[in-house]
C-alpha cells in the first residue's frame, strides 16, 4: 500500500489539501511522510501533530479539532 501510486489529477484544484504529519510515527516516520508530501504534490498546508501513527486513537480531540477547522473554518468545537 505504501508503494502504490496516487494521483490528484481528477480532484478539483479548488479543494485544499492538508497533510497532518504525525511526529512520533514509527510506522511512517516524518521524513518518509515529507517525501510522500513532495511526491503527491498539491499539499497546501502541513500541520504537525505530536502523536504516533494512529492519531485518532492517541489524540482524538486534537485531530477532530484540526479536521473540523479545515472543513469549516468558522467552526469551534467544544472540547
Amino acid at each position: 500500500m505504501l508503494d502504490e501510486p496516487v494521483s490528484r489529477a481528477n480532484l478539483p484544484r479548488d479543494v485544499p489539501c492538508t497533510w497532518i504529519l504525525t511526529l512520533r510515527d514509527r510506522s511512517l516516520p516524518p521524513r518518509k511522510q515529507r517525501r510522500f508530501i513532495d511526491d503527491l504534490g498539491g499539499v497546501g498546508e502541513v500541520v504537525e501533530l505530536d502523536t504516533a501513527h494512529d492519531a485518532m486513537i492517541s489524540a482524538p480531540r486534537e485531530l477532530a479539532a484540526l479536521l473540523a477547522e479545515r472543513a469549516e473554518p468558522d467552526f469551534s468545537p467544544a472540547l
